[in-house]
């Protein structure tokens, strides 16, 4: 089953930011690529926010959000998305009843609890190395290989930086600022403004707080260096003019990597707050402090301190600037293909066993178990033969394919499970079959016996084309088989 529609529950307001928001609607853009629909269901949401969703619903409250999720038929064949500071959406009682109705959904989460979802995603290097507790059959999408970045940073280049006098600084931490971090750095300029040719300081749209920033003596004091910018547009051309940062853990963090500014951060929540520290203890920035910090009034002198250190942000080649196309391709394809193991031999004998694929791969019966184990075995080990197992979305094993490797080119062959054949499965395993092969730079041939029409058109619609043929014995007869190929590499 392919996903038709996707249902995203998201928050964007003054106390959670702009971030949930803004990674969901790129989603939504990368999604209509691939001709999914997506709607938004809100509930506690900035009427700013909600003018920029293209469809969505709107609830009073969870209640009404929740009961709907759970007892109205959703469109055919959807996948709930929840990216949420709402810690109810993570309990268990919830996710229970979300199986009980036979929901589909995925985490975009930092959180760390039972995740019983079908998918798990996080984008922060951190999760990489959180010991997460999901199901068997939970596919996770963990670390920066995931980055969901718009599409513009693609041509972002970083530039050359160092700290010195007649440098633009840059302070913002993002839509909201619902801790106040921007009043509290402004109180702070008096001890580093003079090292600083500019300041820009960005204050987002949903944060509440902008009239008495305006009114705040060092932005009097200092103008015309200091300029107040509100709800800016063009975020990246002024990232770009600017030579370090002070930021919070959230997207404009990241944003700031991919430009490889240096930044002093400040965790703007008790969720960024071991995230904080975690970057600077890589060496990645440097912390100034927390939201909580009762001792702020003393950030001023701790930050001219840091800024007379090394800041090097080298996070930029940890970030797949195709990570959204990743991870939206991987949600959409029903299989995934991974290396056999021992573990999977009573699978594999099982599908090879079945008397169709057995007729086809020219067996009149099936093999020995304990020899073919051992057949097995030896495959595994060979450097130049590969079995991937297919696995579908509920976790399944359904098929398999096998990889014969050679300088130039790959020989592959397949089988699907009797219980899932006729449903395209075959066609979307060869078709990982030809993107593995342009990883490799080799071409791909498949042998196929001209009876089984079948196969025959699942490598033509990935691309294959009939080549030559030539007579084999099978099954005792002589028979014809036709060469396709698949070509990655020109001669």
């Amino acid at each position: 089953m392919d996903y038709q529609n996707i249902y995203f529950i998201v928050d964007a307001n003054s106390s959670i930011g702009y971030g949930h928001f803004k990674r969901c609607q790129l989603l939504v853009q990368e999604f209509k690529k691939y001709k999914v629909p997506s709607i938004y269901w809100f509930h506690d949401t900035d009427s700013q926010v909600i003018e920029k969703a293209e469809a969505m619903r709107v609830f009073p409250d969870k209640y009404q959000l929740i009961n709907c999720l759970y007892y109205e038929e959703l469109l055919p064949d959807s996948l709930v998305i929840i990216d949420s500071d709402d810690s109810y959406f993570y309990t268990t009682q919830f996710q229970n009843r979300l199986l009980k109705y036979k929901r589909k959904f995925m985490y975009i989460s930092v959180k760390n609890t039972h995740f019983k979802s079908h998918y798990l995603f996080n984008q922060n290097l951190m999760a990489m190395y959180e010991n997460y507790v999901v199901e068997n059959y939970t596919k996770k999408f963990l670390g920066p290989d995931f980055f969901i970045l718009d599409d513009n940073l693609a041509i972002i280049q970083p530039i050359e930086l160092k700290i010195k006098k007649n440098n633009n600084l840059l302070i913002t931490f993002g839509g909201a600022d619902p801790s106040g971090l921007t009043l509290k750095v402004l109180d702070q300029l008096p001890e580093i403004e003079e090292q600083f040719d500019n300041i820009f300081v960005v204050v987002g749209a949903l944060n509440k707080e902008y009239s008495h920033l305006e009114s705040h003596p060092n932005i009097q004091r200092y103008w015309p260096k200091i300029k107040l910018l509100h709800n800016v547009e063009d975020m990246y051309s002024l990232m770009s003019k600017c030579t370090v940062a002070i930021t919070s853990m959230g997207l404009t963090f990241w944003e700031l990597t991919l430009h490889s500014i240096p930044c002093l951060v400040c965790s703007g929540s008790l969720r960024e707050k071991p995230q904080a520290s975690f970057f600077a203890r890589s060496g990645y920035c440097h912390l100034i402090g927390h939201y909580d910090d009762p001792k702020y009034d003393q950030w001023g002198i701790k930050i001219k301190r840091l800024l007379s250190k090394p800041i090097v942000n080298n996070l930029r080649s940890k970030i797949n600037i195709e990570g959204k196309t990743k991870l939206v391709s991987a949600i959409l394809n029903p299989i995934e293909l991974r290396e056999a193991t021992e573990n999977d031999y009573e699978s594999f004998f099982r599908i090879r066993s079945e008397k169709q694929n057995l007729f086809w791969t020219g067996y009149e019966k099936a093999p020995d178990y304990d020899t073919f184990f051992q057949w097995f075995k030896n495959r595994l080990e060979e450097s130049d033969r590969d079995i991937y197992m297919a696995i579908n979305r509920d976790g399944q094993i359904i098929g398999y394919l096998n990889f014969d490797q050679y300088e130039e080119w790959i020989a592959i062959g397949y089988a699907i499970l009797s219980e899932y054949q006729g449903q395209g499965y075959a066609t979307k395993i060869v078709k990982q079959a030809t993107q593995l092969a342009k990883s490799k730079n080799k071409n791909l041939i498949a042998w196929i016996s001209e009876k089984n029409i079948a196969s025959q058109k699942v490598v033509q619609k990935n691309g294959f084309k009939p080549i030559k043929y030539e007579y084999r014995i099978r099954l005792g007869k002589e028979e014809k088989y036709n060469r396709f190929d698949f070509v990655v590499k020109q001669k």
